[in-house]
């Protein structure tokens, strides 16, 4: 998710509470300018469960903010009980601040968050904000405990009553806080004998009304089934997929609500291996993702565009094997087209297909290639696009929408009693740039960076400028492209101060085995930065993976795009 920042224009010498407040509570004192928020409707402290919030602080000193800027941040713990509890904390400028969840509300919860930054001064600010959670899942039981973990971006609360750069369209007098519709592209509720999916959705209601829910599930194969449930004022609400659809499903969501909402959907895993390298091999973990909502941001490329710089299909060296699957789900009453393009090492290649209407479609990847007549690719990478030939006209405001499942084994972390092994999904972005709140490098931790640069327009449709240089001796050492990246959270306050611009010449492209077409690059952080928690910005393409085996007992992955 990119940066939220805003400019504060007349301070509130007696503010009044905002309309969707949970209590009456004012501004902290000293504190009157307020700014956007985040939301998450998942978050759990039950036993074997750890949940953090991570959030990365983009203010600091500098034309538009004074010196003095302090930060104080508010968080609402709400259950499905209510409220449970608000707390404010004060965060160092510039950098990034990290909450146990589980050692501030106690254990046995289910919670949703709100967060909200405030400054006392006249200034420019904004915050990014992650949420990893940790576990050993037993689920309703039934089955061993399936080690990972999860991470999520919240769900950026629009309202701002103090916001030089107050869009009208998504912040008029009376909007909610959050959305009245998400889409979840994958989906599936598959147990049998060999294999084992719990899908679950996660609804924060913030709003003083109950909400009403409608559940219209795109079954693969199947079509349309309606299911409506209602989520009293103010309270996070949790559904079991399969009670509402049945096992042995694979589905799409669309969630509609009548008052603005946030979803999630967590999902828990035994996978079972289809990589040649690794065949019929169960691989644990869960991987968790924010409903997509076309509500309040300008998604007309989003909806028609999904791009993707980590797919692994065959062995990462240091990383270990994977199983990369593309869901798509087209929400219309009629058909439309997608087209697949893969930059491989034989150049840029493409297919279309069709989606059927109301439906879910599933593709595993190594076969997309296949049919390409490509060879796997390793750590991958591809865009996904509403087909422009078929649809000259498009179908906005939306097209449709996409997740791209990855299920890995991984070659160095060790794990009790199972595969150490783990999976994540991602909806993927059009031009991803922006910040990062977790990164992590700690013993026990490996986080990498999957950078990516073909995903634009115009590198897709005009491969040939790409390789202008390529050939050229002259031009050996020009840089073939490059990020701006990272720098530790306990670093000077100034975030443009200590960092890592981390460049790749067109020389060490060749020597790391790149062709000109295939521009994916895995860096390690924990060459640069060992032992540290990190925050992540990127001016590029840029997929953060981690793989972890967590307090030396749970292991598993997760990754975020910006």
């Amino acid at each position: 998710m990119a940066a939220v920042f805003s400019v504060s224009l007349v301070p509130a010498a007696a503010p009044q509470a905002p309309a969707w407040a949970l209590t009456d509570a004012a501004y902290p004192p000293g504190y009157p300018f307020r700014h956007g928020g985040w939301a998450f409707a998942e978050g759990c402290t039950r036993e074997g469960f750890e949940t953090w919030l991570c959030i990365r602080n983009q203010t600091w000193p500098n034309r538009y903010t004074p010196a003095d800027v302090k930060c104080k941040l508010e968080v609402w713990y709400i259950t499905n009980a209510g409220l449970l509890d608000k707390k404010y904390y004060d965060l160092p400028l510039g950098a990034r601040f990290t909450i146990n969840v589980n050692a501030e509300i106690g254990p046995g919860h289910d919670v949703s968050f709100l967060l909200f930054l405030y400054l006392n001064k006249l200034g420019t600010g904004g915050i990014v904000v992650e949420r990893p959670m940790y576990f050993a899942y037993a689920g309703r039981g039934g089955h061993e405990l399936w080690q990972g973990g999860h991470v999520a971006y919240g769900f950026p609360c629009r309202r701002d009553e103090n916001s030089l750069n107050k869009d009208p369209k998504i912040s008029a007098p009376g909007d909610e806080i959050c959305g009245k519709r998400f889409y979840f592209a994958e989906g599936t509720t598959r147990q049998d004998s060999e294999r084992h999916f719990d899908e679950w959705i996660c609804v924060l209601n913030p709003e003083p009304e109950p909400a009403k829910l409608t559940f219209n599930y795109m079954i693969e194969g199947e079509g349309l089934k309606t299911v409506t449930e209602t989520l009293p004022p103010q309270h996070r609400g949790t559904w079991y997929v399969a009670d509402h659809i049945g096992k042995n499903k694979d589905v799409s969501l669309e969630l509609l609500s009548d008052v603005g909402v946030v979803a999630e959907r967590p999902m828990y895993f035994k996978y079972r291996s289809v990589n040649p390298a690794r065949p019929g091999r169960a691989w644990y973990g869960g991987h968790v993702i924010m409903g997509l909502c076309p509500t309040w941001t300008n998604y007309d490329e989003e909806y028609s565009c999904a791009a993707f710089p980590f797919a692994p299909t065959t062995y990462i060296p240091g990383m270990g094997w994977g199983d990369t699957w593309l869901c798509l789900q087209n929400p219309h009453d009629f058909p439309i087209n997608v087209e697949i393009t893969a930059v491989t090492a034989g150049g840029i290649m493409g297919l279309v297909k069709t989606l059927p209407p109301k439906r879910r479609t599933t593709f595993y990847y190594p076969e997309i290639l296949q049919e390409l007549g490509a060879s796997s690719p390793g750590a991958g990478g591809f865009v996904v696009r509403l087909h422009q030939e078929s649809h000259p006209n498009g179908v906005q405001p939306y097209a449709f929408f996409m997740e791209r499942p990855v299920y890995m084994e991984f070659d160095s972390l060790p794990a009790a009693g199972q595969t150490p092994s783990g999976g994540t999904t991602g909806r993927g972005r059009y031009e991803a740039r922006g910040g990062m709140a977790e990164g992590c490098t700690r013993p026990g931790f490996k986080c990498w960076l999957a950078m990516n640069k073909y995903v634009t327009k115009f590198n897709v449709k005009n491969p040939e400028i790409l390789g202008e240089r390529w050939d050229d001796p002259t031009k050996q050492d020009e840089v073939w492209f490059g990020w701006e990246c990272i720098f530790p959270a306990d670093s000077s306050p100034d975030p443009h101060g200590p960092c890592v611009q981390r460049t790749i010449s067109i020389a060490q492209t060749k020597r790391a085995g790149i062709s000109r077409w295939w521009e994916t690059y895995l860096w390690l952080a924990n060459n640069d930065f060992p032992d540290t928690d990190l925050t992540i910005r990127s001016n590029r393409f840029t997929e953060r993976v981690m793989v972890f085996l967590y307090r030396g007992k749970w292991a598993g992955m997760h990754t975020a795009m910006p």
